[in-house]
């Protein structure tokens, strides 16, 4: 007797290829001669254990590679945040000693009203300089109230105009459009 043997790819990933025997006839002897074919699934299976312990072995060195760039990646940007931290530092105090060397222009003190001191270091003079001073502040106030009025006034009319003509103009189209029906 012949034996027919083919190779049929198993789906899952660990399987190497394995021998299938094809259908026999009826008469077929049920007990397989061990002898032929045993020698090759032998082998077979010390391929297929190779190719397993190389498959193991590839993920472990991948595994390994990836772990020591996760950590050599840690590292740079640990020392990355390092530097810019201290450079973050030395502009600040760069920044503070330009500061304490050279100091902002400051500008005059203003003389102190009466209301901070006391009504004793008015003098006729001052108190008449301040009322003055809160009279054109008020009366500035009220030219600004007034513009603004005066503005939304007219800016109100304006509008109620332009609705105006706009409704005219539609029921200026709309009547002879009306009477053709």
């Amino acid at each position: 007797k012949q034996w027919y043997q083919r190779r049929v790819a198993i789906t899952a990933g660990d399987y190497a290829s394995s021998f299938i025997f094809e259908a026999k006839k009826p008469e077929w002897c049920k007990s397989l001669p061990f002898d032929e074919y045993g020698p090759d699934l032998r082998d077979q299976i010390r391929i297929r254990e190779g190719h397993r312990e190389a498959k193991r072995e590839e993920r472990l060195k991948n595994e390994k590679e990836e772990l020591q760039n996760i950590v050599a990646e840690a590292e740079e940007e640990r020392e990355r945040y390092q530097t810019e931290r201290k450079n973050a530092i030395n502009n600040y105090r760069n920044a503070l000693d330009a500061q304490t060397q050279q100091p902002p222009f400051r500008l005059p003190l203003n003389e102190p009203d009466g209301f901070v001191f006391g009504k004793f270091d008015l003098t006729p003079e001052k108190m008449l300089e301040i009322r003055k001073r809160a009279k054109r502040v008020q009366e500035h106030q009220m030219s600004c109230i007034n513009f603004n009025l005066k503005r939304e006034a007219e800016e109100r009319e304006n509008r109620i105009k332009y609705e105006q003509e706009v409704l005219e103009k539609t029921k200026k189209k709309k009547v002879p459009t009306a009477t053709l029906r």
